[in-house]
């Protein structure tokens, strides 16, 4: 978990542009690694083409 959030150091010093891939790296990093709990249920993967709940913008 600490290398998920880890990857926010580089938030400061990126492009304004780049931010949403970088946050989006630290979500599957941290995904992952509660994945990796012992104990927990896994997350389903999602991809870009799954539909979002409603509400959800």
């Amino acid at each position: 978990m600490d290398s998920a959030l880890g990857l926010l150091g580089d938030v400061a010093d990126s492009p304004v542009p780049d931010h949403g891939e970088l946050y989006a790296a630290v979500h599957d990093a941290l995904l992952e690694a509660l994945d990796a709990e012992p104990g927990l249920p896994a997350v389903p993967k999602s991809t870009p083409s799954d539909p979002r709940p409603e509400g959800d913008s």
